[in-house]
């Protein structure tokens, strides 16, 4: 995908929502004693004003392709993937953590598990608390990159349930991935599913009595009749991100917001604007926990790096009149 954008495009958006980690880690390369020394919150950089930047730079943004799947464990641990420009193998994408320990951020390492991200390392999940994510379609663990399917596993008294593959209409014949779950469970993602406005669009199910029963695709607020994917719902649910190839961006793909009424509605999504998006693709994006910060990920520069922005470029972007 870095490089050969539409053969690449759906491997790479798949393979984004892969989780591949462990509990059992091992070591990124040689010990290197040039390695910074980084303390504080997000890897102690200093923080972002209203245009967009690169996330530490030489640290995890480098001269190869790097994404970022968040920050957890209320900040002291980060997921992210690094690969070289010509990586082609998508399925056994290495995924890194960093995580704090002794007051420092230890040096990248590197999990050993492919396909296994239901061993996720987060911060206990709650007894009938639900994680999400997509793996390769085909039961068999086959790849099948026409078939992307969303599985969830949930927090037991002694750990991880096995994972389950949704039924339908959750999963349907074709892409369904990136999941982001808002916190009344209601999930969001994006699928190639026939009925749609464009190609891909975004959806969204609502969590009633434990189960996500129905979907609802949130109508021309949020799709259009170009390709709408890569959801991201705002921690408090006020907002949605995704991306989109409509003619109204500066090129590529580019990042919308649509805010969430609390009737439940949408107002119509708008372009996050030059300071964010790029004449190249900006996509994939993640908000901080404490929905003070928008990462998301480039290739302006040539490779593919993490960038971040104050969100409060995002909050400026509201209507004056909104309700």
């Amino acid at each position: 995908m870095w490089i050969k954008k539409k053969s690449k495009i759906g491997l790479f958006l798949i393979v984004f929502c892969l989780i591949n980690l462990c509990l059992q880690l091992l070591p990124f390369g040689k010990k290197n004693s040039d390695f910074p020394v980084l303390k504080g919150p997000y890897l102690g950089q200093k923080t972002p004003g209203m245009k967009a930047e690169i996330f530490a730079l030489k640290i995890l943004s480098t001269k190869k392709n790097e994404c970022l799947f968040g920050f957890f464990n209320s900040g002291t641990r980060i997921l992210f993937s690094r690969t070289d420009p010509d990586f082609d193998d998508w399925k056994n994408e290495p995924i890194y953590i960093m995580e704090i320990k002794k007051g420092m951020w230890t040096k990248p390492r590197l999990s050993p598990y492919v396909g296994r991200p239901w061993y996720l390392n987060l911060a206990p999940l709650l007894p009938g608390r639900a994680l999400y994510f997509a793996l390769w379609g085909g039961d068999n663990g086959v790849a099948n990159p026409k078939n992307i399917d969303i599985w969830e596993v949930k927090g037991t008294t002694s750990g991880w349930s096995e994972p389950k593959k949704l039924p339908p209409p959750i999963n349907s014949e074709t892409i369904d991935t990136c999941p982001s779950v808002s916190p009344d469970g209601t999930l969001y993602f994006f699928s190639g599913r026939k009925g749609g406005k464009g190609r891909d669009d975004i959806y969204m199910s609502r969590l009633i009595n434990g189960k996500h029963g129905t979907v609802e695709n949130p109508g021309s607020a949020i799709n259009s009749v170009y390709n709408d994917i890569d959801p991201c719902i705002a921690p408090d649910d006020s907002y949605l991100i995704f991306c989109s190839r409509r003619p109204s961006g500066f090129g590529g793909y580019d990042m919308y917001v649509s805010f969430h009424r609390k009737d439940g509605s949408w107002i119509p999504a708008v372009n996050l604007g030059k300071n964010i998006n790029s004449h190249e693709y900006d996509w994939i994006p993640f908000i901080s926990n404490d929905g003070k910060y928008l990462f998301f990920n480039s290739n302006r520069t040539g490779n593919y790096d993490i960038y971040w922005v104050d969100a409060k470029i995002i909050k400026d972007l509201k209507p004056k009149n909104f309700r």
